[in-house]
């Protein structure tokens, strides 16, 4: 029986059906709704095809799953520690998605309760944990697409989600890592503890095994982002520093299936690049705000999209390019948990014709 929070999730495609093994402990849950695979069609002149023209031999076909990662509760209370373990195998497309936001709940002050910490974790049990370690094979996607963290003021989290593609040429990953302010309608504004969070990127080593490695091939590092804000820390307050955003977010986008989707991110945003501005441009634009004037440059012409709502959307690309993978890394801030969703959705939309609509459909549904 798994430690408490706990849990394995294994999705497999045997005789172009999805096979799923899974086990959980409280307070995880894993809830697997029905999706509608790719299914063929036949066409006149084609023969038989997959939606969107995507065949059944086709190097980038993929069986959809969905699982839903949840908590009892609705979210992490203080000293919950969730560890789930993914295997994804070829040809499958998995998106994990949770309903709604991640709640974090406050630091509570006493002894924990005994079912809620595992007697073989080595983590502080005063702390609220969710590691999520992946292992996607060759041929398969992996979309780790969950709705934002929102920790309530006074928590303290710590995240730490690890990705293994067995093959840079054709394991595909979406990961998606983001978080609130807290609770709005509460007036919490930036006022939880501790958010910690951890995202790694592996493939295979080349080399032979390394020396000292006791027989165990050592893995590359393709990207790792670490993010730290912490109530205590004697630099200046990242609530005096975030006061103009509600939510911030780190996408990774990786894997020569997905490169149109990692395309379409760079393209929109060559369209918002920041370009340098001066100070001369910064006094003239002042005068136009104070006279009620619409001004123009970096703060007025950030579109990208075709949704005028995108353009209060603040965001970046960086390219990975490491041990023949390709991609692109995407940093945003926004006002809105709602406007990032629908940007979000707008520039992932071609994972449609890899995942189906089925699968699509239940991604940030609206």
């Amino acid at each position: 029986m798994s430690a408490p929070g706990e849990g394995v999730l294994e999705c497999y495609q045997i005789g172009g059906r999805i096979r799923q093994i899974s086990n959980f402990s409280y307070p995880l849950r894993l809830v697997n709704p029905q999706c509608s695979p790719l299914l063929p069609k036949a066409t006149a002149e084609e023969g038989r095809e997959g939606v969107n023209g995507r065949c059944h031999n086709h190097p980038h076909y993929y069986y959809p799953s969905v699982n839903y990662m949840l908590t009892y509760g609705g979210g992490l209370v203080h000293g919950d520690h969730i560890r789930l373990r993914v295997k994804v195998g070829p040809q499958v497309a998995l998106l994990m998605l949770t309903q709604g936001s991640t709640k974090v709940f406050p630091k509570r002050e006493g002894r924990l309760p005994s079912t809620l910490v595992s007697p073989l974790s080595r983590l502080d049990p005063t702390q609220t944990y969710q590691t999520i370690i992946v292992d996607v094979a060759p041929g398969a996607l992996l979309c780790l697409l969950p709705d934002p963290v929102t920790c309530f003021g006074q928590a303290q989290y710590h995240q730490r989600q690890r990705v293994h593609l067995q093959d840079p040429a054709t394991s595909a990953l979406v990961m998606l890592d983001w978080f609130t302010s807290g609770r709005a309608d509460r007036g919490e504004h930036w006022d939880f503890d501790v958010y910690s969070s951890v995202n790694v990127i592996t493939i295979p080593r080349n080399s032979e095994l390394s020396a000292g490695s006791a027989g165990r091939r050592r893995s590359e590092i393709v990207v790792r982002d670490a993010l730290l804000l912490n109530r205590n820390s004697p630099l200046t307050s990242f609530k005096a520093r975030l006061r103009g955003y509600k939510v911030i977010g780190y996408l990774v986008v990786l894997g020569a299936s997905l490169e149109y989707v990692a395309n379409r991110f760079r393209q929109l945003h060559e369209q918002v690049k920041v370009r340098p501005f001066t100070v001369t441009e910064h006094h003239h634009h002042h005068q136009q705000r104070q006279h009620g004037q619409p001004t123009s440059g970096p703060d007025h012409d950030n579109a990208g999209g075709g949704d005028d709502d995108f353009k209060r959307v603040v965001w970046s690309v960086s390219e990975i390019r490491e041990f023949g993978t390709s991609g692109v890394a995407v940093r945003f801030a926004g006002s809105s948990t709602d406007l990032l969703k629908r940007w979000l959705k707008s520039h992932l939309l071609s994972l449609r014709e890899l995942i189906g609509d089925s699968a699509f459909d239940m991604f940030y549904y609206n």
